[in-house]
């Protein structure tokens, strides 16, 4: 990057994560569940949520707003606006606004093309003010995406890259075949991300991070917490939605990611809207990196991802990757479960101890997985996480549908 670009204090945070319905049956579909948020327009989700972290910024005023990025994985029906629509809704007006959809990395490529637009001289100069906002939203009630798993696509689509390539049980369930990772491994990591979770809403860990959001005149302010989770409950409850476990089958409806309504807003800037308006910075941004895999792998581009950030910012010598020195200065590692076997395969690959993953729980939990959210969901509770543990880096990463991985890095400037 020519220039450096900031999160200002104050400038990240995320609505409470609500779950909107179990996984689906393979004989009943879906069954969506009327969730907390279900009289809430995605639009209404995403302003509030952007409105909310603006207020946080030290002497804000609408005028102040370059940009409004939204990112969603599924931008039609209800979901069918942009950036500028929230821009609009909130009097933002001298603000541009966008859509960004790649899929589970939505967020982390709007956080990405939000980065290049303020560093790389094109749109602004160095001397000019730019602030951006990053608004990743998901109401997943309304996406009705049970026809993913029907395998229901387009016949180009099954004809180029074939249906396991396209349900993403299945590529987590072959990654898994990959990596040797076993069902009882998936299952301890659910249950690990149920009691980091517990213990995070217990302590209050998310209050920070949480924006308020009114709801038929309720304040709803925190995350649903989770039921205790334990082998034995597994046991009992599990479905085998992606591969009977006669064929081999390791993934259930506890160690996949839940299904979630939420929004989560992320404020980026350069230095002369920093010296201009006042603030303070709370991160820099190190970088993003994505990286691509065999479709029929998808999980595994987490992995792909990872590897080239540790090429961007210097972790990588002759053909090896430094990943023990890597983590000496990056302790804190928000990574997507989207299943269960995808963040086990880069821990395995790379022997990353479970004590730098998810410390605050992850997708297994009602976190769950907002897809258009979740990149920017991450970012936010990552900058919380390195704020409240006083460390210096951390890492964000997902795995994305048809073969991708996307991840940020940050430096948090509140130690």
């Amino acid at each position: 990057m020519s220039l450096e670009v900031f999160v200002p204090k104050g400038g990240a945070g995320r609505l409470a994560i609500q779950s909107c319905s179990r996984m689906p049956d393979p004989e009943k579909g879906f069954g969506f569940q009327e969730g907390v948020y279900h009289n809430l327009s995605p639009l209404e989700l995403a302003s509030q949520c952007a409105a909310g972290v603006a207020k946080k910024l030290a002497g804000f005023n609408p005028d102040m707003m370059t940009g409004v990025i939204l990112t969603c994985a599924n931008p039609t029906g209800a979901q069918n606006f942009t950036g500028r629509t929230i821009a609009n809704k909130l009097g933002w007006n001298k603000a541009w606004g966008n859509l960004v959809n790649q899929l589970c990395m939505s967020g982390l490529r709007g956080i990405m093309d939000a980065a290049n637009m303020i560093s790389g001289g094109i749109v602004y100069d160095s001397k000019q003010p730019v602030v951006i906002a990053v608004v990743g939203s998901e109401k997943m009630s309304e996406c009705r995406l049970n026809k993913i798993f029907e395998r229901d696509y387009s016949g180009d689509a099954m004809e180029m890259l074939g249906i396991e390539a396209m349900a993403m049980g299945y590529t987590a369930e072959m990654t898994a075949d990959r990596f040797n990772i076993s069902e009882e491994e998936c299952n301890r990591l659910a249950i690990l991300e149920n009691r980091r979770m517990r213990k995070a809403c217990q302590e209050g860990w998310f209050k920070d991070e949480i924006v308020p959001v009114e709801v038929n005149g309720k304040t709803i302010d925190q995350d649903a917490l989770p039921e205790e989770l334990t082998e034995e409950i597994i046991a009992a409850k599990k479905k085998y939605f992606f591969r009977s476990h006669r064929k081999g089958g390791k993934l259930n409806q506890f160690t996949s990611s839940q299904m979630s309504d939420g929004s989560a807003t992320i404020i980026l800037c350069n230095s002369a809207a920093l010296e201009k308006y006042g603030w303070t910075p709370m991160a820099r941004l190190v970088g993003g990196a994505i990286g691509t895999v065999d479709p029929k792998f998808m999980g595994e581009g987490l992995i792909a991802a990872f590897e080239n950030y540790l090429k961007l910012t210097g972790y990588f010598h002759g053909n090896q990757f430094l990943v023990e020195k890597f983590l000496e200065k990056y302790k804190k590692l928000e990574l997507n479960t989207a299943f269960a076997s995808v963040p086990l395969a880069l821990m395995k690959k790379y022997n990353i101890p479970d004590t730098f993953i998810n410390v605050a729980g992850g997708a297994t939990t009602p976190i769950g997985h907002p897809l258009g959210a979740t990149g920017v969901r991450l970012a936010v509770t990552l900058l919380h996480l390195l704020a409240r543990f006083k460390e210096q880096y951390g890492y964000a990463g997902a795995c994305v549908g048809e073969g991708q991985g996307g991840g940020v890095g940050f430096e948090n400037k509140i130690l």
